[in-house]
């Protein structure tokens, strides 16, 4: 009869703290007071644009797999918000964008690794700030949509979030 050996464990000395991320957080305009992260998220405006998002009021944001990406939003949080940027031609970001739900699997899809989450317009931009503005100006010299062009979602670091607000509305 063969023996059966128990299971291999293995043992971490000391416990992972969580990964802080008060750079990307502001503090929520909702009543839970939970920090607000706010993110980019990319869309050709030919297949889905703003004016679609404003039209409809509320959308489901998928169609993303890339694995970075995806890791994006699987940390979004319902109450975050997503500067809305468009693609091809126009390169601009050129609205705002309320995350109203939790990310959750993408139900046209059975790859369990594709998640999806509800977005609605909330604030169209004033003064559309394209990709040449942002790659002309050094404070966005270590941001991804400048370090990682193709990347379609992305959080934004909080100083460059308060400092897109102030060129956006």
């Amino acid at each position: 009869m063969r023996r059966m050996r128990p299971p291999r464990t293995f043992h971490i000395p000391y416990s992972i703290p969580p990964i802080p991320t008060p750079h990307l957080a502001r503090a929520s305009p909702n009543s839970n007071n939970a920090p607000v992260t706010t993110y980019l998220l990319k869309t050709e405006p030919g297949d889905y644009s703003y004016d679609d998002l404003e039209r409809d009021k509320s959308t489901v944001w998928d169609g993303v797999a890339n694995n970075a990406a995806l890791l994006h939003m699987r940390a979004v949080k319902k109450g975050d918000e997503a500067y809305i940027y468009h693609t091809g031609n126009e390169r601009a970001i050129v609205g705002l964008a309320a995350i109203t739900s939790d990310p959750y699997p993408d139900p046209n899809e059975d790859d369990e690794k594709l998640v999806v989450f509800d977005v609605r317009a909330k604030k169209r931009a004033k003064n559309p700030v394209t990709l040449a503005d942002i790659k002309a100006d050094n404070r966005f010299s270590d941001f991804a949509l400048v370090k990682q062009g193709r990347l379609s979602a992305m959080p934004v670091p909080k100083k460059l979030d308060e400092l897109l607000r102030s060129m956006l509305f």
